[in-house]
């Protein structure tokens, strides 16, 4: 009997801290995140947004940053199974980049032809796994790999300057800065704000 009494006070004990650490980490975790990253097809060489948790498992987004296509912007959702704050993340987001709004902007040589491309406006459809980790008590840091589905045919998203046509070669080099494809990027967030 008294071992059953031990056990029983050991499980509630266990339960017990789990459930306070569970509540420390809701309490822990900002209203708001302001990010920064970086990275390839995410939200562009050089970025700036915000996260908001809504739950204690899901956070909405907003990204603004600038990449090979111009201007980026994109909002999203994303699911945290663990926290907001750690471990595991499955986000789905939409983003646009601005193009070269009707100037040459990427310029390309193959030995024959010289090209300068006028790129268009495009979106693209992004779904993407971050690993995230707590930096300090406020922050987070995460790693974010996935992949970018142009919406709309990318054959059509730029054209030459000089009307020439686009063989091969170039219209290689385009689809590799096209940012649609594979995301590989890095997000430092910090929390700012507090819960009243």
């Amino acid at each position: 009997m008294k071992n059953i009494l031990i056990m029983t006070g050991l499980v509630m004990f266990l339960f017990s801290t789990t459930q306070l650490s569970a509540q420390r980490e809701i309490l822990d975790t900002p209203p708001v995140f302001i990010t920064l990253g970086t990275g390839i097809n995410h939200t562009g060489l050089l970025s700036i947004g915000v996260e908001v948790p809504v739950h204690e498992n899901i956070a909405v987004f907003g990204d603004a940053g600038v990449g090979g296509w111009g201007l980026k912007l994109g909002a999203g959702v994303g699911y945290f199974p663990k926290s907001v704050r750690k471990g595991p993340g499955l986000n789905l987001a939409y983003y646009t980049a601005s193009g070269s709004g009707g100037e040459p902007l990427a310029q390309f040589e193959d030995g024959s032809n010289s090209y300068e491309f006028i790129m268009s406006r495009v979106g693209t459809l992004n779904f993407t796994y971050s690993q995230n980790w707590h930096l300090g008590r406020r922050g987070k840091f995460s790693l974010v790999a996935g992949y970018a589905v142009a919406a709309g045919n990318k054959d059509t998203s730029y054209v030459d300057a000089l009307g020439q046509e686009i063989n091969d070669v170039a219209r290689t080099f385009m689809g590799v800065i096209h940012p649609d494809g594979l995301i590989i990027g890095i997000k430092f967030l910090f929390g700012v704000g507090g819960r009243g």
